[in-house]
C-alpha cells in the first residue's frame, strides 16, 4: 500500500514539475523565473528560495569522490555510519530519478532536523561545466552547486521520486 501510495505522489510530482506547477506548496512559483527583475537582495533571495529551479544538466563526463564523511551544517563531522556510502553509480542512481525542488520545500517537507549531508563530489559535465553534488544523510535531498573559477556560485536541491537507496 505504502509502494503504491508512493508511486502515485511520485507521479503527480513528475507531472507538476514537468508542467511547470508548483511541486509540493502552494509558495513556490514556475520553474527558473527570472528573479532579477526584483530590486533588492532580499527579495531576489526570497524569490530563489521558494523556485524549485531545475539546473541544465547534460551527460556526464566523470564523478570524482573526493571524501567518504558526512557532516552537519557547521561543518563538524557527523557518528561513523552515518548515511550511505557515496559512489559514482550511487550518484548517477540518484540524479536519474530526481526532480527540482524549492529550498523552502526541502526545509519544510524532505529535510531532516539536524541532518547530515555527504562530502562534496565533484561532477564534471562532457561540456566542461563543474557542479559539486552532496547527499543528505538520510538519502532523499540532494544538493547541485555549480562551480565557477573554482568557487559555489549556487545551490539547486533535488529529491529523488521513488527510489529508497541505490543497492550500489
Amino acid at each position: 500500500m505504502v509502494n503504491k501510495i508512493t508511486h502515485i505522489l511520485a507521479g503527480f510530482l513528475i507531472l507538476t514539475v514537468g508542467c511547470g506547477a508548483t511541486t509540493h506548496t502552494g509558495s513556490e512559483s514556475k520553474e527558473n523565473p527570472d528573479c532579477s527583475r526584483f530590486s533588492s537582495i532580499d527579495e531576489k533571495q526570497d524569490c530563489q528560495r521558494n523556485t524549485a529551479r531545475a539546473y541544465p544538466f547534460q551527460r556526464i563526463k566523470s564523478i570524482k569522490i573526493t571524501g567518504s564523511g558526512y557532516s552537519d551544517a557547521d561543518g563538524k563531522p557527523c557518528p561513523a555510519g552515518t548515511g550511505s556510502r557515496l559512489t559514482a553509480a550511487r550518484i548517477r542512481h540518484f540524479l536519474k530519478h530526481s526532480v527540482p525542488v524549492s529550498q523552502m520545500a526541502v526545509m519544510n517537507y524532505y529535510g531532516e532536523h539536524l541532518e547530515c549531508s555527504s562530502d562534496n563530489a565533484r561532477i564534471t559535465l562532457v561540456d566542461g561545466r563543474i557542479v559539486h553534488f552532496s547527499l543528505s544523510s538520510e538519502g532523499k535531498v540532494g544538493y547541485l552547486s555549480p562551480v565557477v573559477n573554482g568557487k559555489e556560485t549556487d545551490v539547486f536541491f533535488i529529491i529523488a521520486i521513488g527510489v529508497r537507496d541505490s543497492p550500489v
